[in-house]
């Protein structure tokens, strides 16, 4: 009655339990049921560090989602800075046909501003689209994060029924969870690497707006 009700908790606490991995490996609860009081509690750190992997994905998401959304805004800007610059052009255009000076001189004056704000408004837009691939790294490397998770979690299962000698144990292969788990390791080395470089690359993206609005 002891080992169901500590079954249980684990149950509510980590629903990761109850649904099957990335790979599809992870252990039954009809089978962790048969592990004794002290098996089950030893299993909770590797519990946990599933559900924090999922806790930063889930992260990670959200701010791939303020990403697209900050992007979608600019781009909208970066429209209506075009209409505003083709406008003033066509002043310009239509002030020297009729060589009116003042007016040619307000509409250059114009001009030149509406220019430098397409200018501003079009880095602005670079740096976002950046932000968005940045973001898109740092997702890549969460999900690679809770495989990882994943998988040392159902070997730690796996491990606990072999060490108690629950029959159920040879139903799954230790082997073949260490070989996914060093394969993902080394995507996740490339991985860091990369959301390294679109990181960098959005902080100069953003210098690159910023040094530009200043000016």
């Amino acid at each position: 009655m002891r080992k169901l009700l500590i079954t249980i908790i684990l149950l509510v606490t980590f629903p990761a339990l109850v649904h099957p991995g990335f790979f599809g490996n992870s252990v039954d609860l009809d089978d962790l049921a048969q592990l004794s009081q002290k098996g089950l509690e030893d299993l909770k750190d590797t519990e946990f560090e599933v559900f924090l992997a999922q806790v930063r994905l889930a992260g990670a998401k959200d701010d791939l989602k303020k990403a697209n959304g900050e992007l979608k805004a600019v781009k909208k800007i970066l429209s209506s800075e075009k209409s505003d610059l083709k406008a003033t052009e066509a002043e310009v255009k239509a002030a020297k046909e009729i060589q009116d000076k003042e007016r040619l001189t307000r509409a250059e004056s114009a001009l030149q501003k509406s220019q430098e704000d397409y200018t501003s408004a079009e880095l602005n837009v670079a740096w976002k689209a950046q932000e968005v691939k940045a973001r898109k790294a740092s997702v890549e490397k969460a999900e690679l994060e809770l495989n990882i998770a994943e998988i040392q979690r159902d070997l730690a299962r796996v491990a606990q029924l072999v060490s108690e000698k629950v029959p159920a144990a040879q139903k799954y292969s230790a082997e073949n969870l260490e070989k996914s788990l060093k394969k993902k390791q080394k995507t996740l080395t490339k991985a860091k690497r990369d959301e390294e470089r679109e990181m960098w690359e959005a902080k100069k993206s953003k210098e690159d707006y910023e040094g530009k609005i200043k000016e």
